[in-house]
């Protein structure tokens, strides 16, 4: 009967995790619109479309799929004389602050570690980029672009809560990778999350969080600035001194495609934020939506890879990167949506995350923010 249940759990998940995936690509084709995606080079985007169809393109289609940005990243469909369809991803960089205003002030350059890993990447970081059909300086340490192949076609999204534990061998695959390109490029251009980034970064939180608070009158906000300096203090008190790993930066489920014949193997996109901080910045994006055992059991296993440390010690620093997660993405969200809209919002989630972080490293229950 045990086994019974167990395999009709797994079958269920496999069952949800297949329905999620559908659902995420039929929104994706409803939002299909005519024409070439916005910005995209014609000679670049008709040369990759011939790469693909073997003919010259007719006519194209394209949907966006960009979250808090603006619209930046696109799923696009080009379709030939004959009526042959293929799909590809176009993705739109451009740091300038009047069109990415959420990084203002950031204490990084955010896009620029992408920009260096797509344009020079060695072997075994090849192996988790998606395939890469053009790249473009637009405008140098600006603006990019990237053509790359749609991952839909042979990966599905790593949403099943099995993935997640598997995920996190190759999450450690990936840091050597990264290392290792940081070994052959030591003039990269990667975000150092240690040094100075922890107090740059409460100020650029602070600002960030004070101007959304000015705007909106969010009471949740006036909470959480009402006890930031001890939220602050925490935060700088739990980091360490030197960073120990090279990290993705995001290493969440929406970035991460699981190989469908072998779901061992993964590409991973978005790798914006790259740079050298502690494996516990990409776990925590890893779990973000993890119950209990899940991060129990992930963290026994990072105990074990990084002996260095205690588990105490891996929890602690697991909290404050959940704590630093949590005002990074309140800070990039109201940068973004106070330049963006008339009336902009925040999730309760943001809060939330805050509030946890900073009750667990506390010991005690956390004065509600949310």
């Amino acid at each position: 009967m045990a086994i019974y249940h167990d395999i009709r759990n797994r079958l269920s998940k496999m069952a949800s995790s297949r329905m999620r995936d559908r659902v995420r690509r039929t929104k994706i084709d409803r939002r299909r619109q005519p024409g070439a995606p916005p910005g995209a080079d014609p000679d670049v985007l008709a040369d990759v479309s011939r790469r693909l169809l073997g003919a010259p393109p007719r006519s194209f289609q394209h949907a966006s799929v960009s979250g808090y940005k603006e619209a930046t990243a696109f799923i696009f469909w080009m379709t030939d004389a004959a009526g042959k369809t293929r799909r590809a991803f176009f993705k739109d960089v451009n740091l300038a602050p009047e069109r990415y205003p959420a990084i203002v002030g950031f204490p990084g350059r955010p896009g620029l570690p992408e920009a260096d890993l797509f344009k020079t990447p060695t072997n075994d970081l090849s192996a988790f980029l998606p395939p890469v059909y053009a790249h473009a300086e637009i405008e140098p340490d600006v603006h990019y672009q990237y053509f790359l192949a749609d991952l839909n076609a042979t990966h599905r999204w790593g949403f099943r809560q099995d993935d997640l534990l598997d995920a996190f061998d190759r999450m450690l695959e990936v840091s050597a990778a990264i290392s290792g390109w940081m070994d052959e490029h030591p003039d990269n251009r990667l975000i150092r999350y240690d040094g100075e980034f922890p107090s740059r970064f409460v100020e650029y939180a602070r600002d960030a969080l004070g101007r959304f608070h000015e705007r909106t009158g969010d009471p949740r906000t006036a909470r959480l600035l009402g006890r930031w300096d001890e939220v602050a203090s925490l935060y700088l008190s739990e980091t360490p001194e030197t960073a120990d790993d090279a990290v993705h930066g995001d290493f969440r489920r929406d970035n991460m495609f699981h190989d469908r014949r072998d779901p061992t193997r993964i590409a991973v996109v978005d790798w914006e934020y790259g740079g050298m901080g502690w494996i516990h910045n990409d776990l925590v994006s890893l779990l973000k939506m993890a119950g209990h055992e899940t991060v129990t059991a992930a963290l026994g296993r990072l105990a074990l890879a990084r002996p260095h440390r205690s588990a105490e010690e891996h929890w602690r620093l697991y909290q404050r990167c959940r704590l630093e997660r949590g005002l990074l993405d309140a800070a990039l969200v109201a940068n973004q949506r106070l330049a963006r809209s008339d009336e902009p919002t925040l999730s309760n989630v943001h809060f939330e995350r805050v509030n946890d972080a900073v009750g667990l490293l506390l010991g005690t229950p956390a004065a509600p923010i949310s």
